[in-house]
């Protein structure tokens, strides 16, 4: 297994200097969930079968000047058409977070977990709304389970944990913004990670899902959780043989488990975790060097397990650090996308233009 890029396991120098600044501003108690390094994002990973991805977060954290708000992020990226990006930012008024993390709102929008109750099945539900856009995805879990995988660890003066909620998932609903988007049904995965810690480098998140096989890799710093699908059930699966985490993964493969060879497919985006912030908060974040983008690639896979194989699309997520430009994500052109404009709570905006392919893995 390659081993991940060098980057700074915690904050600069010149951001720890910060951090007391902050907890000076946050209300502080004795749980970690409290300190104001705390911080959980739900995700919702979809692959639709009209060859778009779907892309949500929900972030609830007391990493900013106030102590547990929310940011809401609902992105569908289609191959030859301009995407329907949501954003929602809320108070702590507005957030709200069950004791067992199966549901969170922010105002009226959220991720629910709801248990199979008679003939209805398992569900995670993903709402959100507004006059220009609405999204209500359903993630049916292909198979119940009492406890997911899941892995936790300390690192970066803390503990962090990743667990895949929904392993594996029947995706079906509507997420549409004006004439963008429509109804969706595919695959997808549900993840949840949490804690005060800061894993070191960038977070590369991998999973290919076929209708009898499937894999999932999540790998930040020190942990990595990788799970797969095969005959019926869900099973977790160590590291990897080959899968290089600081680029795209041609190949992947584990010793007595499951072999993937893949290649990108069109659909494609690019987003920035913090352009919620003001330009202030940006500024202070880029000097710490904490200024992150993410990116969002589909895949073709095949995937080889045993005497099996299968054609798996495949989704490829990558969180890594990146240089301040204004706030501004360089995000690819779609044909119909003529203007541009910086996004705000609950709108939509088109991308601004970028050159073909920009700051994407190669083919």
């Amino acid at each position: 297994m390659t081993r991940p890029e060098v980057e700074t396991a915690v904050p600069s120098r010149r951001w720890m200097g910060l951090l007391p600044v902050l907890a000076l501003v946050v209300a502080c108690g004795d749980r970690p969930q409290d300190g104001p390094r705390w911080r959980e994002q739900w995700e919702l990973l979809g692959l639709a079968e009209d060859g778009s991805v779907i892309d949500a977060r929900l972030t609830v954290g007391n990493t900013g000047l106030l102590r547990g708000q929310g940011h809401m992020r609902v992105d569908r990226w289609f191959e030859e058409r301009a995407p329907v990006l949501y954003g929602r930012d809320v108070g702590p008024a507005e957030v709200e977070v069950s004791a067992d993390r199966r549901r969170v709102m922010l105002g009226l929008d959220g991720l629910t977990h709801h248990a199979a109750e008679g003939e209805a099945p398992e569900r995670i539900t993903l709402q959100a709304r507004d006059q220009e856009a609405s999204a209500a995805v359903h993630a049916a879990p292909r198979f119940p389970l009492a406890e997911p995988p899941a892995t936790r660890w300390q690192e970066g003066g803390g503990e962090w944990a990743v667990e895949a909620l929904a392993p594996v998932a029947d995706l079906s609903g509507w997420l549409s913004g004006g004439e963008r988007g429509g109804l969706v049904t595919g695959r997808g995965v549900v993840l949840h990670r949490g804690g005060d810690g800061y894993p070191a480098g960038p977070r590369t998140t991998f999973v290919a899902l076929g209708h009898d096989l499937a894999v999932g890799i999540d790998q930040h710093g020190a942990g990595l959780l990788a799970w797969g699908m095969k005959d019926g059930r869900i099973v977790e699966l160590g590291a990897p043989e080959t899968f290089d985490v600081n680029g795209w993964p041609r190949t992947v493969s584990f010793r007595d488990g499951p072999e993937l060879t893949l290649r990108r497919d069109r659909a494609r985006g690019e987003r920035l975790p913090f352009e919620h912030l003001t330009q202030v908060e940006q500024r202070l974040l880029a000097w710490g060097g904490l200024w992150k983008v993410r990116r969002v690639v589909r895949a073709i896979g095949t995937i080889r397990w045993g005497d099996q194989e299968e054609l798996a699309p495949a989704l490829w997520v990558r969180v890594l650090s990146d240089a301040w430009s204004g706030g501004h994500a360089v995000l690819p052109e779609a044909p119909d996308a003529a203007s541009s404009g910086a996004d705000a709570p609950g709108r939509i905006s088109r991308p601004p233009a970028a050159p073909a392919g920009a700051a994407f893995p190669p083919e």
